[in-house]
């Protein structure tokens, strides 16, 4: 994605919008913070069906996302990791049910980064054909960007 107010492209308007609308789950309070099921997750799938037309757009503003993050040279991803509370799953207050969801959807997002456009890996393949799979990655990965916008590791796309 490239630095625009996405004009012309509705996948990149509604990504942007989206992030933004995001805004509560990404400010400082919430950097360093478990994220998943409990923890925002399902609001911010809410948000992603009123911004987003289709299932789609929601496949290809995750992916857009993803490559965004991939092929920034400046992220490593201890840096993602760390904005979404990885670090934090033991000791943020979770119920050990809420702690395992945040673990598992960050591990599957941090998986999709490494098996993007990889016929035949585990994360891809779900994604292509699982709809909740790729609302949750994509809305994973918002919070992710939104996080790393919040801490300066990443400019506004």
């Amino acid at each position: 994605m490239s630095a625009s107010d996405g004009a012309g492209d509705p996948v990149q308007a509604n990504t942007l919008r989206f992030i933004t609308a995001l805004s509560f789950l990404t400010d400082q309070a919430h950097v360093g913070r478990p994220f998943g099921e409990g923890t925002g997750l399902e609001v911010a799938r809410s948000v992603a069906r009123t911004t987003f037309n289709s299932l789609d757009e929601v496949r290809e503003g995750g992916f857009r996302l993803a490559i965004s993050m991939i092929t920034n040279d400046a992220l490593h991803p201890d840096d993602v990791s760390g904005v979404m509370g990885a670090g934090a799953l033991d000791t943020s207050g979770l119920t050990p049910e809420q702690a395992q969801a945040a673990r598992d959807l960050g591990g599957a997002a941090i998986t999709f980064l490494g098996q993007i456009n990889r016929d035949g890996e585990n994360i891809w393949e779900l994604w292509k054909r699982n709809d909740e799979v790729a609302e949750e990655v994509l809305c994973w990965l918002a919070v992710a960007w939104g996080r790393l916008e919040t801490t300066g590791a990443v400019e506004r796309l």
